[in-house]
């Protein structure tokens, strides 16, 4: 049950609309308390990275059955209720239809409709259980359009490192690299520092509600920079557009709503989930010097 405006909700329909109201304007409540909204120039104008065009290239049954081989086995599925262990099971009589469709994805630049809907359910963080501040949104998405971003991440992250397009300072979400490193080398720098006899100074950020606020044609245009364009970009923009989720709650699913500006952001155990791994780093590229 939830407290809201002094009246006890109990009534699992209603909660679950209250929920899905509450989530799918996160970032419009959180971009309306920003006192600061400026958009910085070279948001508006990122600078050209490389010449070098990234296109898509056609997928292969052997990339699709190896991309399936490494999705966990589990039973959870998004708004379609297919499960990544059911499609693991039947791997073999799917795998040449989806190999056809996710290249036929690619080559018209659109990522299907179907597939942008979350299953998305509260998940308790702190505080009171009545208030619906107390939960975070926690999305389940269907299991083929993870096939496709993985295929996809792995296609992009190869052309941004064969064109050296990472910047060598990004340690998150970065193969051989962690939290950990980026620590070491901080700490080293420091201790230069101090031996040459200069004093460091360090700032540390802390962006809230990153996914939910991330803007989708700053993220467009800083991807435009570094090469996607064309037919390429035409499918980014394709698959951050029209999302919409669904609250469920006691298997009450209430109807979709609309949530423009965030990106879907699983659990942590879904390390399979690479997308939001993709993201983040654009996120973080994107605050960076150019």
């Amino acid at each position: 049950s939830l407290h809201i405006n002094n009246r006890i909700m109990d009534d699992p329909m209603e909660v679950s609309n209250s929920f899905n109201n509450f989530f799918s304007t996160i970032a419009e409540r959180t971009l309306q308390n920003n006192n600061n909204n400026a958009t910085p120039n070279f948001f508006l104008n990122p600078p050209l990275l490389t010449d070098h065009v990234f296109q898509f290239r056609p997928v292969t049954q052997e990339e699709v059955q190896a991309t399936i081989n490494t999705l966990k086995p589990k039973n959870s599925s998004g708004i379609d209720e297919i499960s990544a262990k059911l499609i693991k099971n039947c791997k073999n009589e799917l795998v040449t239809p989806l190999t056809d469709l996710i290249n036929k994805s690619l080559a018209q630049g659109i990522f299907p409709d179907k597939l942008k809907i979350a299953k998305v359910y509260p998940k308790y963080k702190n505080g009171p259980t009545t208030e619906r501040n107390s939960y975070r949104p926690i999305s389940l998405i269907s299991t083929f359009s993870k096939i496709i971003e993985k295929i996809v991440l792995a296609q992009l992250l190869h052309h941004l490192h064969h064109h050296n397009l990472l910047n060598s300072q990004q340690h998150g979400f970065c193969k051989g690299r962690s939290t950990t490193t980026a620590l070491i080398q901080l700490t080293e720098h420091i201790l230069d520092k101090l031996e040459e006899g200069c004093t460091s100074t360090s700032l540390f950020l802390d962006f809230s509600k990153a996914f939910d606020c991330l803007n989708h044609e700053h993220l467009l245009l800083k991807l435009e920079g570094l090469g996607i364009r064309g037919e390429a970009a035409e499918w980014f923009k394709s698959y951050l557009t029209n999302r919409k989720q669904i609250v469920e709650i006691a298997y009450i699913k209430k109807n979709t709503r609309p949530n423009p500006q965030s990106l879907t952001q699983e659990e942590a155990s879904h390390k399979d989930q690479c997308w939001d791994q993709c993201c983040s780093c654009f996120l973080q590229m994107t605050y960076q010097d150019g």
